[in-house]
């Protein structure tokens, strides 16, 4: 972002660029938010792949493919089992700028970004590290 919080040129270009709201690897579906199935044409249906906030598989479209996304705070627990039980609708969102008190999220379930990898389904997870600084190591510079 630039110091006002704009986007930087570069990255609003490349965003704008995107013509697509979803990545097809084969085996899943990579999207922001989710699909919406009822939709008459649910992969042109760009407000449900940037707003859904629960994704009901039609197999008759997806066939044997996963549905991994984000955008819907899910904790650890749902994530873990959704990927265990190869559920065909992954949530990825842990919630990683939740790591601190929130009135709405108990976030000792919440706050790390979490990746996954889509040909092992390995989980891989990454702690929000400001939560962690800010509340582990007050006042020290890490520079030292």
């Amino acid at each position: 972002l630039e110091a006002d919080g704009a986007i930087k040129e570069k990255y609003l270009e490349f965003l704008i660029s995107l013509n697509d709201y979803y990545f097809d690897l084969n085996n899943c579906l990579l999207v922001h938010a989710g699909f919406n199935f009822k939709h008459a044409h649910p992969f042109e249906d760009k407000i449900s792949m940037i707003e859904q906030r629960r994704t009901i598989p039609d197999k008759s479209i997806l066939g044997d493919k996963y549905i991994v996304h984000g955008h819907n705070v899910t904790y650890m627990k749902d994530i873990v089992s959704a990927i265990q039980l190869r559920e065909q609708v992954i949530p990825l969102d842990n919630g990683c700028v939740y790591s601190g008190k929130h009135k709405i999220y108990d976030t000792a379930q919440t706050g790390q970004l979490c990746c996954l990898n889509v040909d092992s389904f390995e989980l891989i997870i990454q702690s929000n590290i400001e939560h962690t600084i800010e509340h582990k190591l007050p006042g020290k510079n890490l520079d030292e």
